[in-house]
């Protein structure tokens, strides 16, 4: 009865200190302080620990986490059922104090960090964006990073199915590491933790789940498959161990990191994506200046048909890959909606993308007649850093 007594009193005070933890998240100076403090110190401690392995531990903790619920909570049942009540109480105590610990231990760490201060990697925030973009600077940033795609193409190597040959990935994460290590001012963490791979193709896959970083372990974790945009999962799974734990976030340091690289195969994981974003872009700008013309630009018409064709097989690819897996795809996005929510992300999977914002207003066109025009109010994170990025070149 002592022993139980013991175990109740434990998971209480686990308990009481999640629900404390929850309560200082609130107050973002607080909050800044925990991911400066202890969420550094705990990534640098079992980062350099679980980096003397070459697997990823999360995944085999995840494992063997499944086998030791089941395994108490049907002992604990067990015991229950044959009337041994202090013994059945205990085993079920045990696995609650297990679970909360390691629930205190996230609360601490990463939990804190989704309500830190803002990101302070771009430079130009939407207001001083909007400033220097008109339909003019638009189609010159189109033609920029046009250009540079071009450019980058060219310098990969590619499969046979015209698909590119990406460095494995423990070359990748060296060529990141490189990267990662400009970033360091105060905000993130100057320790870069071991990216490991994850093997369960199945598991992961039909969870459409891409990456993991489980502050826990302290590793950045990413599905094995080696595509045109793997450098991108892997710096957005790295910036989370950074301190950097919103979505939207690190999506963009993920973009910042790999456009300011010099290094091909990480320009083209993030300029192999830009074309939405620049299209819409430059039709916005150039409709706001002429309201009488509706913009046809097409970002992709910028591109050589050589460079066109090798995106579009590697876009393919990727969505071949992914397409194998739909077992549990509707059940992957749900859990991951409740936990952003849980972590204070109100738009749950929606926030992983800043959206710009714009609104319609009325103007006079060149021949004197009152129309309706969409005005940019701000950019998406992605255009601001885009913008941000050519601006500093051009």
């Amino acid at each position: 009865m002592k022993k139980t007594l013991k175990l109740a009193f434990a998971l209480v005070l686990l308990i009481v200190a999640v629900v404390l933890l929850a309560l200082l998240k609130s107050n973002q100076a607080v909050a800044e302080w925990f991911s400066t403090t202890v969420f550094v110190g705990w990534v640098n401690f079992v980062g350099h620990v679980n980096s003397i392995f070459p697997f990823s531990v999360f995944e085999v903790l995840l494992y063997v986490a499944v086998v030791f619920a089941v395994a108490f909570l049907v002992w604990a049942i067990t015991l229950l059922c044959q009337r041994k009540w202090t013994k059945g109480a205990n085993k079920f105590l045990i696995l609650c104090i297990v679970a909360t610990s390691i629930l205190t231990v996230y609360m601490s760490t990463a939990s804190m960090a989704y309500n830190r201060e803002k990101l302070p990697i771009i430079e130009y925030n939407h207001r001083t964006s909007q400033e220097k973009m008109d339909a003019h600077s638009a189609k010159e940033l189109a033609q920029f990073y046009a250009d540079k795609l071009n450019q980058v193409s060219s310098q990969l190597e590619r499969n046979q199915d015209g698909t590119v040959k990406m460095p494995s990935f423990d070359e990748i994460f060296d060529l990141l590491m490189v990267e990662f290590e400009k970033l360091y001012n105060g905000y993130f963490s100057q320790y870069t933790p071991k990216a490991k791979q994850l093997t369960s193709k199945w598991l992961f896959g039909n969870l459409k789940i891409a990456g993991v970083s489980f502050v826990v372990t302290g590793e950045p974790n990413v599905v094995s498959g080696n595509f045109y945009n793997l450098p991108q999962v892997m710096a957005h799974e790295i910036a989370h161990t950074k301190g950097v734990m919103r979505e939207s976030d690190a999506n963009s340091v993920a973009y910042y990191v790999l456009l300011n690289s010099n290094n091909p195969y990480l320009q083209y994981a993030v300029l192999a994506d830009v074309a939405y974003s620049i299209t819409t872009m430059v039709r916005k700008m150039q409709n706001q200046e002429n309201p009488s013309v509706n913009s046809e630009f097409n970002f992709n018409s910028l591109l050589d048909e050589q460079t066109f064709q090798a995106i579009v097989a590697d876009k393919v690819a990727y969505s071949r890959y992914w397409s194998q897996f739909t077992a549990f795809e509707d059940l992957g996005t749900w859990l991951n909606d409740v936990y952003l929510k849980l972590m204070g992300q109100s738009d749950g999977v929606g926030s992983y993308v800043e959206e710009g914002t714009s609104e319609t207003q009325d103007k006079t066109d060149e021949n004197g007649n009152q129309v309706q025009v969409e005005v940019v109010i701000s950019f998406s994170n992605f255009q601001n850093i885009l913008i941000d990025h050519f601006l500093k070149i051009n």
